[in-house]
C-alpha cells in the first residue's frame, strides 16, 4: 500500500484500532495539550524498569504519532536506546501478541468490503 508517496504497512489489527486515538492527537488536541499528555507520559515511564517495555510502549505511540513517540522520548532520563530502534520497532508493533492464524487475509478483507457494498 501506498500513502502520501511513502509505503505502509496494510492496516488492520492494532493499526486501525489506533485510529482514534491518532485523530485525537492530530485533530482534537492543542500543543499545550499535547506538551501536558508527552510530560504525564514520560513522568510515569520512569518506574518502568525494563527497557524492552520501553521500547514496545514507545513504538506503539510511534504508531499513533510520531511527534507524540518522539515527545516522549525526549522527556525520558537516559534512555539506554535511540529513536531509530523504536521507529524499526514500530514496523510491527501491530502484530505483537497477535495470533497469524486469525487475522485477516486480503482477500477476506476484499469480500468483507463488497459485501458492504452490494
Amino acid at each position: 500500500m501506498e500513502e502520501d508517496g511513502e509505503a505502509t504497512q496494510p492496516r488492520y489489527g492494532a493499526l486501525v484500532l489506533a485510529d482514534p486515538t491518532r485523530q485525537l492527537w492530530t485533530k482534537v488536541m492543542t500543543p499545550p495539550q499535547k506538551q501536558n499528555t508527552c510530560k504525564n507520559t514520560a513522568k510515569y515511564l520512569r518506574y518502568v524498569q525494563y527497557p524492552e517495555i520501553l521500547h514496545k510502549y514507545l513504538a506503539q505511540l510511534y504508531n499513533i504519532s510520531r511527534d507524540y513517540s518522539e515527545g516522549v522520548f525526549s522527556l525520558l532520563s537516559e534512555p539506554k536506546f535511540d529513536m531509530k530502534e523504536v521507529q524499526e520497532l514500530a514496523k510491527e508493533a501491530h502484530l505483537w501478541y497477535r495470533n497469524k492464524a486469525f487475522l485477516p487475509t486480503n482477500e477476506e478483507k476484499l469480500r468483507h468490503a463488497l459485501s458492504q457494498v452490494w
